[in-house]
């Protein structure tokens, strides 16, 4: 006789129930998330109905989804699952995270919404429900849930510590299944029962087996609890056999199909039906017996075998590996058969697409054609990687060679809109020596670079985007712009990777082969990323915006690019602003986190020190948030640089240690502002010939080289190193005479000089340098040539002067922000016979408060509410009042029209 399992009653679990009951009493301190992992039939899901009927004891609401196997799902359908309970809670989120929840459960008209948009969307929702009272939520087989809904559970998981909420979900550890261990706080993995629970375990389900089938059936099931089981009835009814020598999975199959082929011919249909529509809708399996030619009655001998259940209209298996032995084990033709009757009855298009594919062989044009459809519906969700899946599909069916390659191009374009580079690469190889349309070769193109230039993947060369355009431009149908576009990519990709000079020429070669009349604006932002200096009219470029958003945001990138390439960093630091407004409004969460992170170089370098420093603050959160590679990489790096010119050393040494979670630091870019990062560092330290080293790395990326001669030179004659302060100088004045009109870079060659002259010259050419400065804009830099002049001026004897200078550096740079560097010149100041250095005229409430907190009080030091504020920086609304709560407490308010009051007062 086989017993069921005692509910509450598991047995050789108690070190892992225990935790888990842990976990669920520290919820109401703090959230966290945990994966159970382990092999089929180990206790995975026994163990989450256990914690299920203790939190619902301790007043615990549980959301929950299960994954099913099936041909294919639409996107989301598993996290609709979860969230459908609280989905009247949606009106609380910011405009932006509600219309992206929506939009992906196809409630609401809208553009596709952005992965990481729907993500942080639904954390917000979570820990609004959560106010209400604490939450369960359990997703059992992680693994078979959509792989949308996947990446969105596995987000929430590593950002649950602020809401009473424990997510528990359980996993496959098979190698076909991806490893989602990462994403959890808490991994528990389930192993094998030890043999005396084993033991313990068949004495509960089968207490009459005889002592020679006991010790069979132990040895067989290896300590598998659902194996106990199976093998247990196997034993009863006489059909144990020697199949031990197989993988566990396969005799737990083999087990279950031995009861299966118990039913009769028409009950082994119905299950071969429900294990092929197990993603069907309640109330469709019904109408899919009639169009397989069976019956309700046919269903009967199936449930009373225990091996299938009804639910709500929906057929369940008692557990999935009956499903995955009775559709593995049926003949092509038997399936293809059940998915056409599936295809049938299927209310939603897209899966019936899907059904009618699996029932394919061979190529099939109108199949691909629905499928291709089904593929753009989920993408108007925002559902990428089952586009992706269906757009492959779809190209596989595809009889035409043109077809095949414009369906594979769209599935590359949703594998990177979902996080799948290393797919989308694939995708890409495939499909690129096939293309012939101009427009499927550039859709690609764009896609590998892409992935080349914000991932961690190999991309083209720059050689090989010049061979590419030249494809192009002998392809049928092309257009001068998309030869110019790919262009770009290759003058972009010269100036980020540093390439050689004779790299360089080839590129501007191709440019200059496009006949004049065909040359457009961007042909001149080209000209001017492979050759700097050449003069072009930024101001006409910037006015370029609407066009170039319209063509492709991205370009928007290489217009900053070359704006920075002269020196023109105002202009620079506007089409970042614009490229991230744009993305902002698009909820492109890490275009714009790339933009932003664009924009926080140039503002650092034109001396607005917090502005790029918050940034860089913020382009690091969302990269670590979102897992955006090389734009953590170059985030951190500006955040170090950002940091080091204030002076909080601290944190610059902290930021560059940060540049290892992400892909990307071996990239000249990130090299070079991370070695001028450390150059600083060790100038404030005093440890000048360390500087100078350190400041040498600046070498590999030449923009950044430049930017940072004139901390090179200071370091190089603090160090006694006259001969590289000149090499630095000469470089400095060569690039000075190329671009007379950037008076960042001619205050820079000023300093420079200053620095360097003799005490004959050194008055005049400081003072050349500080009218320089004044022109330039920049307090911070200002702020150092009249503290290095200040200095020189003590020196020379010259106090009162000396005084004049150091007192307005020591204003230029708190002004800046630079409190390090403001407490040098005060010193400096005090050497001079001052005693005021110390003193300041108003009080900076961001001192006292992170970056972040900085950020949420200057909104909403501005009236906005908390909704707008995590609109605005990609939080939830909870979070944003945690913060506003910790501001108040330091800065000894608690109101906030006290904060506005504060905030203007000290700005």
């Amino acid at each position: 006789m086989i017993l069921p399992q005692q509910s509450g009653a598991l047995v050789g679990r108690a070190i892992e129930s225990e935790k888990l009951g842990t976990l669920l009493e520290g919820v109401h301190d703090r959230g966290t998330a945990v994966l159970i992992e382990g092999t089929p039939g180990i206790g995975k899901t026994s163990l989450l109905q256990d914690l299920s009927a203790r939190a619902l004891v301790s007043g615990f609401r549980e959301l929950a989804a299960r994954g099913v196997q099936g041909v294919g799902a639409t996107g989301f359908g598993g996290l609709h699952q979860v969230l459908h309970p609280v989905l009247d809670r949606v009106a609380a989120l910011p405009e932006s995270q509600r219309a992206a929840l929506l939009v992906a459960f196809g409630e609401q008209e809208g553009p596709a919404p952005d992965r990481l948009l729907i993500s942080l969307a639904v954390q917000s929702l979570l820990e609004e429900a959560a106010a209400a009272g604490p939450l369960l939520i359990t997703v059992d087989d992680l693994h078979w849930l959509d792989r949308s809904s996947a990446d969105v559970i596995a987000f929430v998981a590593r950002r649950l510590a602020a809401a009473p909420v424990l997510l528990v979900a359980t996993t496959r550890t098979d190698a076909a299944y991806p490893d989602r261990g990462g994403a959890f706080p808490e991994v528990i993995r389930l192993s094998t029962l030890a043999p005396e629970d084993a033991s313990a375990l068949l004495d509960r389900v089968a207490p009459e087996l005889g002592a020679r089938p006991r010790r069979k059936l132990l040895a067989a099931a290896s300590g598998n609890p659902l194996a106990l089981r199976e093998l247990a009835a196997a034993t009863a009814g006489g059909s144990l056999d020697d199949s031990d020598r197989l993988p566990m999975t396969e005799r737990l199959e083999q087990a279950f199909m031995a009861e299966v082929n118990q039913l009769p011919v028409a009950g082994r249909s119905v299950l071969l039906l429900a294990a092929a529509g197990e993603d069907l809708a309640a109330g469709e399996f019904e109408a899919a017996l009639g169009a397989a030619g069976l019956s309700p009655a046919d269903l009967e001998p199936v449930e009373r075998s225990g091996l299938l259940r009804m639910d709500g209209g929906r057929a369940v298996f008692s557990h999935p590996l009956v499903s995955s032995a009775v559709y593995g084990g049926a003949s092509l033709t038997d399936r293809a058969g059940v998915h056409t009757a599936l295809a049938s009855v299927a209310h939603d298009p897209g899966r019936a697409a899907l059904h009618r594919a699996a029932a394919a062989f061979g190529f099939d044009e109108d199949v691909a054609a629905d499928l291709e459809a089904a593929a753009n519906q989920a993408r108007r969700h925002g559902a990428h990687p089952e586009a992706m899946i269906a757009f492959r599909r779809a190209a596989a069916l595809s009889p035409a060679v043109a077809n095949r390659v414009r369906r594979l191009a769209a599935a590359t374009e949703s594998a990177r809109a979902g996080g799948l580079s290393a797919e989308a690469a694939d995708l890409v190889r495939e499909a690129l020596p096939l293309a012939q349309d101009p427009t499927d070769i550039r859709v690609l193109a764009r896609a590998e670079w892409l992935l080349s230039v914000t991932g961690s993947l190999a991309g083209p060369s720059v050689l090989d985007l010049v061979a590419l355009a030249a494809r192009l431009g002998r392809a049928e149908g092309a257009r001068p712009a998309d030869q110019i576009e790919i262009l770009l990519w290759a003058a972009s990709n010269s100036r980020t990777f540093q390439e050689p000079e004779e790299v360089r020429r080839v590129v501007r070669a191709a440019l200059e082969e496009i006949p004049p009349g065909d040359r457009d604006e961007l042909h001149q932002v080209g000209m001017a990323l492979i050759a700097p200096g050449g003069g072009a009219t930024f101001r006409d470029l910037s006015a370029l915006a609407p066009r170039i958003l319209a063509i492709d945001p991205v370009i928007m990138n290489f217009l900053a690019f070359a704006a920075e390439g002269e020196q023109d960093l105002a202009t620079a630091v506007e089409c970042w602003t614009i490229a991230a407004d744009h993305h902002h409004a698009a909820g492109r969460l890490g275009d714009e986190a790339t933009a932003i992170c664009g924009r926080s170089s140039p503002r650092i370098v034109a001396g607005d020190l917090i502005g790029g420093l918050a940034d860089g603050e913020q382009a690091l959160r969302l990269s670590a948030d979102f897992d955006l590679g090389i734009t953590g990489a170059m985030a951190a790096a500006d955040v170090a640089l950002g940091s080091a010119r204030i002076g909080d050393l601290a944190r610059a040494r902290s930021a560059i240690e940060q540049l290892g979670e992400f892909p990307g630091a071996e990239v000249p870019r990130i090299q070079a502002v991370t070695a001028w990062a450390e150059g600083l560092i060790a100038l404030d330290e005093g440890r000048y010939a360390d500087a100078l080293t350190a400041l040498e790395g600046t070498s590999v990326n030449e923009p950044i080289e430049l930017w940072a001669a004139a901390d090179s030179v200071e370091a190089a004659v603090r160090a006694g190193r006259t001969e590289a302060a000149q090499r630095r100088l000469a470089m400095l004045a060569t690039a000075a005479a190329g671009l007379p009109g950037a008076t960042s870079l001619q205050h820079a060659r000023a300093r420079a000089q200053a620095l360097l002259a003799v005490d004959g010259q050194a008055r005049e050419l400081f003072e050349a340098a500080v009218e320089h400065g004044l022109r330039a804009g920049s307090a911070f830099d200002l702020g150092r040539t009249r503290l290095l002049f200040g200095e020189w001026l003590r020196r020379a004897r010259h106090v009162a002067e000396a005084r004049e200078q150091l007192t307005a550096a020591v204003e230029l740079l708190r002004e800046a922000g630079a409190e390090s560097w403001a407490a040098r010149a005060g010193n400096e100041l005090a050497l001079a016979g001052s005693g005021v250095a110390g003193q300041r005229a108003r009080q900076d409430p961001t001192g006292l408060l992170t970056t972040r907190e900085a950020q949420v009080a200057g909104l909403a030091a501005r009236g906005l509410t908390n909704n707008e504020i995590a609109g605005q920086l990609h939080l939830s609304p909870r979070t944003v009042a945690d913060h506003l709560q910790k501001i108040f407490g330091k800065l000894g308010i608690s109101q906030r029209s006290q904060l506005a009051v504060l905030w203007a007062a000290g700005r």
